[in-house]
């Protein structure tokens, strides 16, 4: 492994997991709750999208059955594969999701979208909505957390002057807080949803249950049998 992406790694663990910020924090404790009230954890895997350097891993890997996590973005892969290295039950996949072939092959699983994941792919959530639609088998769940868009400005800002070590500053001009779009310096982007654009993902995913629909503050956690 290169020693500066493994560095890197320790970097965003520093800034990102152990990080003082109130609102990162209470995010990522939230986060784990829900997961941790998802029923009959032992007989479901887990494929993480976007899965960055495997914050969740060592959280998700003695819960579930099986973990599979995606990555895209080659530095962030490599740290991501050690930590899935750690576990037996955990693979790291390097790829775009809306390329792969080799998805998990497991029953009853749950695509898992952590802290606003689907804001940052590399598609409109429409082209993510399909995905799920064409990939789901029976017994398949969506967990996603959505950051709103009401708070990009106050909340999110505040968040991402914290992270600008890895997302850079603020780009005021270009950023559009009223349709929670946040870019920053070095072309970083990301989309933080209104309510109504939150219902209406989850309206077009047809789910057979909403399992859990929760908000809190800024943002809200929606776990969905599909």
């Amino acid at each position: 492994m290169n020693s500066s992406n493994f560095f890197e790694g320790l970097l965003y663990i520093k800034d990102i997991e152990f990080s003082h910020n109130y609102f990162v924090q209470h995010c990522i404790k939230s986060e784990y709750n829900s997961i941790s009230l998802i029923k009959n954890k032992k007989e479901k895997s887990i494929i993480d999208i976007g899965a960055g350097y495997g914050r969740l891993i060592p959280f998700l890997s003695p819960q579930f059955k099986v973990i599979q996590a995606v990555e895209l973005e080659q530095n962030m892969f490599q740290y991501l594969d050690i930590r899935c290295k750690q576990f037996t039950n955990c693979k790291a996949l390097l790829g775009d999701v809306f390329k792969m072939e080799n998805w998990l092959k497991e029953t009853k699983r749950i695509f898992l979208l952590a802290q606003n994941t689907i804001g940052t792919l590399s598609e409109d959530d429409r082209s993510f909505r399909e995905l799920i639609g064409n990939e789901a088998m029976p017994d398949d769940e969506l967990f996603v957390t959505f950051f709103k868009a009401e708070y990009l400005e106050d909340v999110g800002l505040d968040i991402y002057k914290t992270l600008s070590n890895w997302v850079g500053k603020p780009d005021l001009q270009r950023s559009v807080f009223e349709k929670g779009i946040f870019k920053s310096e070095t072309n970083y982007s990301s989309k933080w949803y209104t309510e109504n654009e939150i219902d209406s993902f989850v309206e077009r995913l047809q789910p057979k249950q909403i399992l859990t629909d929760s908000s809190e503050s800024f943002f809200r956690i929606v776990h969905l049998k599909l």
